[in-house]
């Protein structure tokens, strides 16, 4: 359960990462 639990840890990381990085180019100022 606790590797479960780090995975989805890991991905919800790089989902945030991808939205922060891509932010500018979704919704340009």
């Amino acid at each position: 359960m606790a590797q479960y639990i780090g995975d989805l840890g890991i991905i919800f990381a790089i989902i945030l990462v991808v939205m922060y990085t891509m932010w500018d180019e979704l919704f340009p100022r």
